[in-house]
This record gives structure tokens, sequence and C-alpha cells, in this order.
């Protein structure tokens, strides 16, 4: 828990010193304009990420989302061979 509070300390100081703002100015508005969530909030997304594509990869989610990923293998050599990447297809996003 002091990790954590220790890392968004760092990264509020980041925001405020690139928007040169003052420490009286919310952060929540900083971060906002920089599209950052606060970190434990970010730590929660990533882990839920990173389980949702790994149910969704070994076949344990539904299979309209399984069938949305495949893995990535690329035309020409990498320096990393052992990494497995995944491509997103036939996703189409519709906003109104």
């Amino acid at each position: 828990k002091d990790n954590i509070q220790q890392l968004q300390l760092l990264q509020n100081a980041a925001a405020r010193l690139s928007t040169r703002s003052r420490t009286s100015d919310h952060i929540n508005l900083i971060l906002a304009g920089f599209h950052c969530l606060p970190v434990c909030i970010r730590i929660d997304f990533k882990v839920l990420l990173v389980v949702f594509f790994f149910k969704a990869l070994y076949g344990q989610a539904l299979s309209n989302i399984h069938d949305l990923l495949t893995c990535y293998k690329p035309d020409c050599h990498l320096r990393s061979p052992d990494v497995t990447s995944l491509q997103v297809t036939g996703l189409f996003l519709f906003m109104s």
C-alpha cells in the first residue's frame, strides 16, 4: 500500500512538472488531461486486462471473443522470437 502511494505521488509530481501547474491545482483535472488513471486503479485495470486476454486466448472466455484473437506471427525475424503477441482481428467499433 505504501509503494502504491509513493508511485501515485511520483505520477502526480511528473504531471504537475510537465504542465507547470501549481501544487494548489487539483491533480484529478491534470491527470485527466493526460488520460491517466490513479495508480491503484491502473494496477487493477492491467491485471484484469491480462486475465481477460489469458482467458480469451485459452478458450475460457466467450467464443466470439476467442475468435477475435489470433497469435501474431511477423513476416520478418524479430529480436524477441519467444514473446507471444496477440492480434485483434475483425473488431469494429460503432459509436453513436
